[in-house]
């Protein structure tokens, strides 16, 4: 499957420590590229493990879509193309065939009559395909994420003001189809699609500009259109959560979200929880909350990637769940804030680092991959086996069972 963390990134809330720890099964390292860059930042990868994301050589609004394979790093527009015009561009998502689903805009973010357009690069044939929506109706279209049969999902936002619409391509077709928005809500967005083209996301309701305002629910897609609001099960094993969001979706029909009891996500009386959904045993809670606020970056079946940490300078943890238990990852010199965005099915992992004493990625960020230290082909069971052993602990002095 396409992995991909855009359209459900969160930071979040956990103190852990590492009682009897060892060697960390994952290895963090930066990523290549050049010294004076901006920022970069990786928000995908394919099982073979190439990586895409972005880079900024000296403006943080001025990304450029990138692809990591083979040791070295490539720009996509300048060596396979782009439309006429583009200013900024960004790669979300990498399939086993080598195509990396992203967007491109001719103007800054910040500018309101920017538009923005979804687009394939095929790293194979060398070639770029325009996906925007035929017809003038659409302003914006944005792929998040894509899976290994050739779909893409993400939005797109009509003309006129419209709120967005989750939107499927299909790449063997040709072909494209919105999906609809759940009756009493705004908008809708498409975050992640699984083999058996299942969609998940979330649709939402708000007053612009109004963070208090912002409320979601946790929604899924079956491959007919037939859409199903997951919050209320959500809510009924969580009372106090008024958020909930999809996540990454498997081909056997699990669901991986977040949940949060306050709209303004950053508030640090805020409780979020990690948790995931099936048809057979509904909603299970893999995190308890707390002050607590899970990540879900992906999963490749028993993993789950984010991060951990109070908002603010040097506070924020990379993170792994394991068959729902949690595991800290060692941070790397000379970062402080790390993020881990998506997994593939080998348990390699890939996000970003922001620069010591600051914040946000945009601030100043490097993109790294973490690699297990053992079982590189990823069977699970030397990697699961070395955890076993190490005995890491929560901040209250609970044994973390790794095995749930």
């Amino acid at each position: 499957m396409w992995r991909s963390a855009i359209g459900w990134s969160l930071a979040v809330a956990l103190c852990v420590s590492t009682a009897n720890a060892q060697e960390s099964p994952w290895e963090l390292r930066v990523l290549p590229g050049e010294e004076d860059w901006v920022l970069s930042d990786a928000q995908g990868l394919n099982d073979a493990g190439d990586v895409v994301g972005v880079y900024a050589p000296d403006r943080y609004d001025r990304t450029r879509a990138v692809l990591w394979r083979d040791g070295t790093w490539i720009d996509l527009g300048a060596t396979i193309g782009e439309p006429e015009g583009t200013l900024t561009s960004w790669a979300s998502t990498i399939d086993g065939a080598g195509r990396v689903g992203g967007s491109v805009t001719t103007k800054l973010f910040s500018d309101p009559t920017s538009r923005t357009t979804a687009t394939v690069w095929d790293t194979v044939a060398g070639s770029w395909t325009d996906l925007h929506p035929p017809g003038p109706d659409y302003v914006q279209s944005t792929i998040y994420a894509g899976n290994d049969v050739g779909q893409l999902v993400g939005i797109v936002v009509p003309e006129g003001g419209a709120a967005a619409q989750p939107y499927v391509w299909d790449l063997t077709t040709g072909t494209g189809r919105v999906l609809p928005t759940p009756d009493g809500f705004m908008e809708a967005t498409g975050s992640a699609i699984s083999n058996t083209g299942w969609v998940s996301g979330s649709a939402g309701n708000y007053v612009p500009g109004q963070l208090e305002t912002y409320l979601f629910h946790a929604v899924i897609w079956g491959p007919d259109g037939s859409v199903r609001d997951l919050h209320a099960e959500v809510a009924a094993v969580l009372p106090d959560i008024q958020s909930s969001f999809a996540g990454a979706i498997e081909e056997d029909g699990r669901v991986f979200g977040l949940a949060r009891t306050d709209p303004v996500w950053w508030n640090e009386t805020n409780q979020h929880y990690l948790w995931v959904w099936t048809e057979a045993g509904g909603v299970e809670v893999l995190d308890t909350g707390g002050t607590r606020m899970p990540n879900g970056g992906g999963s490749n079946g028993r993993l789950a990637v984010g991060t951990v940490g109070v908002i603010g300078p040097d506070t924020v943890q990379p993170a792994v769940w394991v068959d729902g238990s949690l595991h800290v990852l060692p941070g790397m010199t000379g970062f402080g804030n790390h993020t881990c965005r998506a997994v593939n099915s080998r348990g390699v992992i890939v996000g970003d680092a922001v620069f010591s004493g600051g914040t946000w990625w945009w601030q100043g960020s490097r993109a790294f991959i973490a690699e297990p230290r053992t079982d590189a082909d990823y069977d699970g069971d030397a990697l699961l086996d070395a955890w076993e052993l190490q005995g890491y602990t929560h901040d209250n002095g609970a044994q973390v069972d790794l095995f749930g």
